[in-house]
């Protein structure tokens, strides 16, 4: 663009700054603060200390993949998703603590929850958990993509029967499960949905949303349809009813913004809904309660640890995590968090970028610079002259004013 637009964090000296100019930039009340502020007034001048950015970045992106293992042979596979990375207008300001903090910390809650029933033999469930915090995911889901690349080529026995994508669950008390198209009956989409919806209530409801992938757009519109194009069972949960949505990219999505109550309520209708559905509990019992006050609940309230939720959000989704500056301590900072909960070695998988080349230089620094007017300056050669006129004219007459003050002294005298 031929005019760069800057946008800063406030500060008591960029306010002071914008004070002075909003006072000389409007029309004075009277005609001689007018001339003053047109001859006497500061003006600022800005200027950047970096240029424009042409280098292509080569930096390296990861996935961090946790894993609970059921350890039988052929069981199926559950897979949990959330992209990590956040972006705006502003990328550099961009901390997305909701689109997708909140994400990153119910995968991590999740991932905790579950690790218990996985310790003992004697209850571990027959299905496999793959927790995956993939990168790129503002970028058409890269992470995602990359994982399925490799998952591909691999041809392994692992069947996942469910991908469950999690995308902005801090706000709001609509629970919204975004497919493709609606689940056939019996299908492991269906099932999960059933029981989300048995394991929400009045007051926070989970409704179905359908949507078909448009091949013809280059932009995917949830994370859950690139799993789907390669013939995966998928779905994102999202309080997101549009993906459209202004909020899902915007520099103003901040801490404040999210409810840690209702981004702990997510997680525990989902992580019940998903008990049921690995242990295949019967659940026509939570169909037919007596009183519409009773609740169907696997889980106590206090099994959702909420400082260490809020703990989780804080870390990951306080601040900025624009793509081209994702440093590898916030990867290594996630794996570390992953491993304490994981059965396995956590894996840190290499992202290469498809179609999409990013550029550095997402800060600047600005210097503002104090001139003054051009009349000032006309004014200011002007008195410079008189000055050195005036130092012309004693040199050339100093002796005869010496004389001149000599002959009146000795008048005053005599």
């Amino acid at each position: 663009t031929e005019e760069a637009v800057f946008v800063v964090p406030g500060k008591e000296t960029l306010n002071s700054l914008l004070h002075e100019v909003s006072q000389t930039s409007q029309r004075a009340p009277t005609a001689v603060q007018q001339l003053y502020n047109a001859v006497i007034a500061n003006n600022f001048q800005i200027t950047s200390s970096s240029s424009a950015s042409t280098n292509v970045l080569t930096a390296k992106y990861y996935n961090v993949i946790a894993r609970l293992s059921s350890y039988e042979r052929n069981a199926p596979t559950l897979m949990f998703v959330a992209y990590y990375d956040s972006h705006s207008a502003v990328p550099s300001l961009s901390v997305g603590a909701d689109s997708n903090g909140s994400g990153i910390a119910a995968l991590l809650e999740l991932l905790a929850i579950f690790q218990r029933f996985y310790t003992n033999p004697s209850n571990r469930p027959k299905f496999n958990m793959i927790f995956l915090l993939s990168a790129g995911g503002k970028f058409n889901y890269q992470g995602s993509r990359q994982f399925l690349d490799d998952y591909l080529e691999k041809q392994t026995d692992e069947h996942i029967e469910l991908v469950i994508c999690l995308d902005a669950l801090g706000r709001e008390n609509n629970l919204f499960a975004h497919v493709s198209k609606f689940p056939p009956e019996g299908s492991a989409s269906a099932k999960l949905f059933e029981r989300l919806k048995i394991f929400s209530n009045d007051k926070h409801k989970v409704d179905l949303v359908t949507k078909k992938i448009n091949l013809g757009n280059e932009w995917l519109a949830w994370e859950h349809e690139i799993y789907n194009i390669r013939r995966m069972p998928a779905m994102t949960l999202s309080h997101f009813e549009k993906f459209t949505d202004p909020r899902r990219n915007s520099m103003l999505d901040t801490l404040a913004s999210v409810d840690v109550e209702v981004l702990s309520t997510n997680v525990h209708i989902l992580a019940n809904s998903v008990l049921a559905y690995i242990f295949d509990l019967d659940i026509d019992a939570c169909q037919n309660l007596e009183h519409p006050d009773q609740r169907c609940s696997l889980l106590e309230a206090k099994d959702v640890n909420r400082a260490r939720l809020q703990g989780f959000l804080e870390a990951f989704g306080g601040n900025p995590r624009p793509m081209a500056t994702t440093s590898l301590k916030l990867v290594k900072e996630l794996a570390e968090t992953a491993q304490k909960y994981s059965t396995g070695r956590v894996v840190q998988q290499e992202v290469l970028l498809v179609d999409l080349q990013l550029y550095g230089v997402l800060e600047d620094k600005l210097i503002a610079h104090i001139v003054k007017p051009s009349v000032f300056e006309l004014l200011l050669a002007a008195g410079i002259g008189a000055y050195m006129y005036s130092l012309y004219y004693l040199a050339q007459n100093a002796q005869l004013i010496l004389e001149t003050a000599v002959v009146r002294l000795r008048k005053m005298v005599s």
